[in-house]
């Protein structure tokens, strides 16, 4: 008997960074990019395959670099919580969401991964609890991860989230189009985390009336997608990414980007996830989006995708 698990990845509209300290943040699957485990019962030791790395892994055995080792980590920890005394067979896992890009690839790879182990050794997991250990194998990638990564991705649905809160799901009016455009730099979660970090420590206060100006933008951005307005919401998101400068955790190339969106007419465009590189979004009308994209890869962008955001997300 064999298993398949699939998980979207994720992208953050609003309030990245921010969400660390308690601002709330909107983030909304992106179902057209997923991560899959497929597993099937053998008699020998739990084995993971991750061809897109290059990597196999047998339970139990020491890891020989860093991208093993963290693999490694998050099969014993899936293990050792779904307490599993002999686990057995064999999981293939791919993913078409870039790694380092701030598009939830870390916590879709997890839920694949674990749903397709509980499968393949018979547990039933209610989804908070999902949620949960998805959350714990965040920290072996990131550090200090706010949870808002592992929440879209296991509940495949837009949310409001606010660390340590009752999770809100949001429903969208209408359709929102979007373009996720790959700088073409890989982007540590972890260490721009640690900067705003710093930032905050060595000045508390102007840092602390940035994180008030997110608030405030997160809170009207969920108005808009409520109500279906779309123009002013590309104005937060505007607004969003000029604050998300000031905290540095921009790049010149997403910069440009985001300004080549713009003077294309894309309604807002913004870095998206941790930033010093990965992605930006850029939200567009309908008709123009090939106009937006075209000036995007004209500016550097190396892959641009299209996303339409809508309350009935498509079932992974």
């Amino acid at each position: 008997m064999s298993y398949v698990a699939k998980a979207p990845a994720k992208i953050i509209l609003v309030g990245e960074h921010a969400v660390v300290y308690g601002i709330p943040a909107i983030a909304v699957p992106v179902n057209t990019m997923s991560a899959c485990a497929r597993a099937r019962h053998t008699p020998g030791t739990l084995t993971l395959s991750a061809a897109d790395i290059g990597r196999t892994i047998v339970f139990g055995e020491q890891a020989t670099d860093e991208a093993t080792r963290q693999l490694s980590q998050l099969l014993t920890h899936i293990i050792e919580r779904l307490g599993i005394s002999d686990p057995r067979g064999e999981i293939d896992v791919s993913s078409s969401i870039p790694f380092s890009s701030g598009l939830g690839s870390s916590a879709a790879i997890s839920t694949a991964i674990l749903r397709a182990i509980a499968g393949l050794h018979d547990r039933h997991l209610a989804v908070d609890e999902l949620n949960d250990i998805v959350f714990e194998t965040e920290t072996i990638f990131h550090g200090t991860p706010s949870g808002i990564d592992n929440t879209v991705v296991v509940y495949q649905s837009p949310v409001y989230f606010m660390k340590n809160r009752s999770i809100e799901k949001l429903a969208i009016r209408d359709e929102f189009h979007f373009l996720i455009a790959d700088s073409g730099r890989p982007a540590s979660t972890r260490d721009a985390v640690e900067h705003v970090r710093k930032l905050y420590q060595a000045d508390r206060r102007a840092t602390a009336e940035i994180f008030e100006d997110i608030r405030r933008i997160v809170d009207s951005a969920k108005s808009c997608l409520q109500s279906g307005h779309a123009c002013r919401l590309g104005r937060l998101m505007v607004e969003n990414h000029r604050l998300l400068q000031h905290l540095q955790v921009s790049s010149a190339r997403i910069d440009a980007l985001v300004e080549a969106s713009l003077a294309a007419r894309a309604l807002g465009a913004k870095m998206s996830g941790g930033g010093m590189g990965g992605n930006m979004i850029a939200l567009v009308n309908g008709p123009n989006h090939g106009d937006v994209k075209t000036a995007l890869i004209k500016a550097g962008a190396v892959q641009v995708r299209h996303f339409v955001l809508r309350q009935c997300q498509e079932s992974l």
